[in-house]
C-alpha cells in the first residue's frame, strides 16, 4: 500500500480527500505547518486550512497557534480507534433506523417473485448466511462445482452438525461428493 491507497482507504472511513492526503501527510513528517504540508502531499497549501480543521474536529490532529501554526497527526492507534469508534456509531445509526421503518410500506404484490444476487463473494455470503438461518432443511442443488465453496461446504457441514437435514443435489460428482 502506498499514501494514495492509504489516503483512499481513509476517505472510505468518512474523511475528505484533502484531510485524507493531509493526516498522511501529518503521520509522515511529524509536526508540520501547513505549507511544509503542502509540499509532501497533493495539497495545494490553501486546502491544507480546510483538511486541518476537519481533522481537528475529528480529533485527528493537534493544532499549536503560532505563526504559523503548526499541526501534529495523533498516534495511530489512537487515530484507528477515534475513525472506527465513528464508523461503528454511524452505522449502527444507521442500522437501527433501517429495522425501525423495515416493512412500515408493504407492497401489496403477493406473488412469488425470484431474486438474483451477482458476483461470486456475494453469492456464497448469501448461500452461507441462508444455510446458517436454516432450522430443518437444506436443498443445495447446482451444475456448477465453483459455487460450492470451502465456505459454503462448511456451513453446509455446520448446519447438519445442528440437526437441519441437508442434502447436496447436482449432475457433477465433485458437488456431491
Amino acid at each position: 500500500m502506498d499514501d494514495a491507497d492509504a489516503a483512499n482507504a481513509l476517505t472510505e472511513l468518512g474523511l475528505s480527500t484533502y484531510a485524507a492526503r493531509t493526516f498522511v501527510g501529518l503521520q509522515k513528517i511529524g509536526v508540520a505547518s501547513a505549507s511544509e504540508v503542502a509540499q509532501v502531499t497533493d495539497v495545494p497549501r490553501s486546502q491544507v486550512y480546510g483538511a486541518t480543521d476537519e481533522l481537528e474536529e475529528m480529533g485527528l490532529i493537534d493544532v499549536q497557534e503560532g505563526s504559523p501554526t503548526r499541526y501534529r497527526a495523533v498516534p495511530v492507534d489512537e487515530a484507528r480507534e477515534l475513525l472506527y469508534d465513528r464508523l461503528r456509531s454511524s452505522a449502527d445509526a444507521a442500522f437501527d433506523h433501517l429495522e425501525a421503518v423495515r416493512g412500515q410500506h408493504t407492497s401489496s404484490d403477493d406473488r412469488e417473485a425470484i431474486w438474483t444476487t451477482e458476483g461470486r463473494e456475494n453469492v456464497t455470503a448469501r448461500i452461507t448466511s441462508l444455510v446458517a438461518g436454516a432450522d430443518r432443511e437444506v436443498l443445495f442443488a447446482t451444475s456448477n462445482p465453483a459455487l460450492l465453496t470451502d465456505d459454503v461446504a462448511d456451513a453446509l457441514v455446520e448446519a447438519a452438525e445442528a440437526g437441519v437435514d441437508v442434502t447436496v443435489a447436482s449432475a457433477d460428482a465433485a458437488v456431491r461428493g
